[in-house]
């Protein structure tokens, strides 16, 4: 080997970062810093930007094997199995880490709390486009993440692709299923569920076909079924579930999608290994989560309203604070209002008109915006509220105190009444009360299923920092070995050893302190 091209750990952790947090391309970084070294353009450095594609593919595979540990494994990177990298739910009931010893005979009305669910969704954004082919760009993680190994999903696709018929859907002409079965490797049909086990026996032995399994349609995408389906298959009318919306895989999407500009003219190989290594770290960043600090607008100001009865304040300003109030006061509920009326204005609409996945999906985004509006809108009147009772009393102004009351979420209400789908239907009083009663049950459920996939989160990272630590002792027992027969060459090796086992237990207990700090933080909530 002759390298005549470096780049250092911190250039490559640093546009690893960046491309995950700002989906910037390598391209745009390498010209950053090829602008940072020449901006004048007159000694333009060396074109290395393909030498630097290269670093950042072996620096993702590499790194991401050892954030696993699995450099600490006797049979290092070729023992890997696939999908061991991928970064495992803590909130998942898992067996043998999380779970109690007797789970399995625990009474039958609480084994609902221990019961997985599993969310499954397609996306037609994260596609690339017709470059290279795996001869030319192989995989380096060879399906050890998420993505599966390519080839392996090839042939297994040609062996069963046809095995299994294309059954055309009973529900709503959605665009998903029209995609679907309009591609080479993809069939589908809704609702697959019905047939599952029948199906399972054509594939070779699976999980799936020797457990109870309840199918559900995901609450964003529930509205753009067919009332039959919103009935049987809604997460509102289901015991056990609590208010899961079964939308995980969606909310991944939504931070994953925007890298597609940067990765669909990448090769099959870097592909998958980019995309491997951005859930990755959108994996760990949400299960590491806490610790943020405050945002500038979070910031308390210390106003004339926040400071009464413990600081001296002129009465002028608490006049002026007072009627600055008053007027914020009038111009946010005519805001509430309005926006309760478009609200009511757009349900109508959607009830009328639309029709189909697209539409509904844009229509939901959409009543989503205007619902985010009342609610930023009713938090901020009642912060107004609260200034105004706090300012009410010095001033004598009781008379306001019955024009401005506390906004409660009841009051909050439009011109129909709306149930958690947006039907503005009229139902049958006793609909009305099953459904009532169906919303409060799910309710008391979540506050249970809360408190115990918080109690799988505490114990799984119990577990993972112990697993680490037991590496540390791993390396203590390991006997310093070297197959020279040149003394000083045996006490450099041993030298080299020492150095490199030291790294790695430090690295180790690094890991586990990570882990503890989590477990401590999440005890803390």
């Amino acid at each position: 080997m002759d390298p005549r091209t470096a780049a250092t750990f911190r250039v490559l952790e640093t546009f690893q970062m960046l491309s995950f947090t700002s989906k910037i391309s390598a391209f745009e970084y390498y010209c950053s810093l090829a602008r940072r070294t020449d901006n004048t353009g007159v000694s333009v450095p060396p074109d290395h930007y393909h030498a630097f594609l290269r670093a950042i593919r072996k620096w993702r595979h590499v790194w991401l094997l050892k954030r696993m540990g699995c450099g600490h494994s006797d049979t290092g990177v070729t023992g890997t199995a696939e999908g061991e990298l991928a970064v495992a739910c803590p909130a998942c009931p898992i067996p043998d880490v999380n779970l109690p010893a007797d789970w399995k005979s625990c009474p039958e009305k609480d084994q609902w709390l221990d019961l997985l669910f599993l969310s499954i969704d397609a996306n037609f954004r994260l596609k690339r486009l017709n470059v290279s082919n795996d001869q030319c760009d192989p995989g380096l993680n060879h399906g050890y993440a998420y993505v599966v190994e390519n080839t392996k999903f090839k042939k297994y696709l040609d062996e069963f692709n046809s095995k299994i018929p294309d059954d055309k859907s009973t529900c709503n002409n959605h665009d998903a299923i029209k995609s679907a079965t309009m591609s080479t490797w993809t069939t589908s049909s809704y609702p697959w569920g019905r047939n599952l086990r029948s199906r399972c026996d054509v594939y070779p032995p699976n999980a799936l076909s020797s457990h109870d399994i309840t199918f559900l349609v995901p609450k964003f995408h529930l509205p753009a079924h067919i009332s039959q389906c919103q009935i049987d298959y809604s997460f509102n009318l289901v015991p056990g579930v609590g208010r899961t919306d079964g939308e995980a895989a969606e909310h991944g999407w939504s931070a994953a999608n925007a890298v597609t500009a940067s990765t669909k003219e990448m090769g099959p190989g870097s592909h998958h290994d980019t995309l491997d290594d951005h859930f990755v770290l959108r994996a760990q960043q949400d299960r590491q989560g806490g610790g943020t600090p405050p945002a500038v607008q979070d910031l308390e100001l210390f106003l004339p309203s926040h400071i009464v009865g413990t600081v001296a304040c002129d009465k002028r300003f608490l006049r002026y604070k007072f009627d600055l109030r008053i007027f914020q006061a009038d111009a946010t509920l005519d805001e509430i209002r309005s926006s309760l009326l478009l609200r009511s204005h757009m349900y109508k609409l959607k009830d009328r008109l639309v029709r189909g996945q697209r539409q509904n999906t844009r229509s939901n985004v959409l009543l989503g915006r205007v619902e985010d509006r009342v609610k930023v809108a009713s938090d901020r009147y009642n912060k107004i509220q609260r200034a105004l009772t706090a300012l009410l009393a010095l001033l004598l102004e009781f008379d306001w105190s019955q024009k401005f009351r506390v906004l409660e979420p009841a009051d909050v209400t439009g011109l129909t009444s709306l149930d958690d789908d947006g039907s503005e239907e009229p139902m049958p009083h006793s609909v009305s009360n099953g459904v009532k009663r169906a919303r409060a049950h799910r309710w008391q459920e979540e506050c249970l299923l809360l408190q115990e996939e918080m109690r799988h989160v505490i114990t799984y990272f119990s577990w993972q920092a112990k697993k680490w630590r037991r590496q540390a002792e791993g390396h203590a027992d390991k006997v310093l070995t070297s197959s020279r027969t040149d003394a000083r060459l045996v006490a450099a090796d041993a030298a080299a050893a020492s150095i490199v086992r030291e790294g790695k237990v430090a690295y180790v207990y690094q890991q586990a302190a990570i882990r503890d700090s989590i477990k401590n933080h999440c005890i803390k909530m």
